[in-house]
């Protein structure tokens, strides 16, 4: 939200004088997604601003209030869009590529640990898993270690990350925001893929593991983050 709302600073919004928001949650449980995207959609707030498994809740909620994707795992595969360039429907932003991300995380595991050690895949989403399952047969490995797919996940204590930098993209949503609001329809504005990935490595857990850090992946690493305790509220 932090980085929406500074996007549409940026665009010379400002908020309770040019828009005001209806922020909603599922709380971490997917058994609410779908109460909370028929509020909204209730609600025919002007554009909807969205991320993750919440969105198939919302394509089921409505059909004409604009949704822009601030990340899609796979927008054509999971039927929130016809095409990139021409959506065709009421959702439009941000597709992460998570299929083709899977790929690149289980490269960099076995760079990180060569060999035939086992693999676990935690994973909320089947198009990840079917794609991690594929990526790894061809590569003769088995999957059951951890590779996150955001930094965040990293700066409090695992291992290593690789994804597109969440924050940039929900920043850049705020530019779909904008061009909905001053008139333009979600089914005409092409869908965009992250053009900024980060690679980010805990030193201090690959210690504990006593893992060390090929030197090819140290020298494509954006950050080498200590581990540091979550902030508590």
């Amino acid at each position: 939200m932090t980085a929406l709302l500074r996007g549409l600073r940026e665009l010379g919004y400002v908020y309770g004088e040019h828009f005001a928001t209806e922020p909603r949650g599922g709380e971490g449980r997917p058994e609410r997604y779908p109460a909370v995207a028929a509020e909204l959609a209730r609600l025919q707030v002007d554009v909807i601003v969205c991320a993750g498994p919440m969105l198939d809740a919302l394509k089921q909620a409505t059909s004409t209030i604009p949704v822009v994707m601030a990340g899609a795992n796979d927008a054509l595969g999971e039927g929130f869009a016809r095409g990139l360039a021409h959506p065709g429907g009421n959702f439009t932003g941000f597709n992460l590529q998570g299929v083709e991300l899977t790929e690149k995380r289980l490269e960099l595991l076995k760079e990180l640990v060569p060999g035939a050690a086992p693999v676990a895949v935690l994973w909320n989403q089947p198009g990840n898993w079917r794609a991690a399952e594929a990526a790894a047969r061809e590569r003769g490995r088995k999957l059951l270690s951890a590779m996150y797919p955001w930094r965040a996940f990293v700066e409090v204590g695992g291992l290593i990350s690789y994804g597109p930098d969440i924050n940039d993209i929900w920043r850049r949503t705020a530019v779909f925001v904008d061009r909905i609001l001053k008139g333009a329809k979600p089914a005409d504005l092409p869908i965009e893929q992250p053009t900024k990935f980060e690679l980010m490595i805990n030193l201090k857990a690959a210690k504990s593991l006593g893992l060390k850090i090929p030197q090819p992946i140290l020298s494509r690493t954006d950050e080498r983050c200590q581990h540091r305790r979550p902030q508590t509220r």
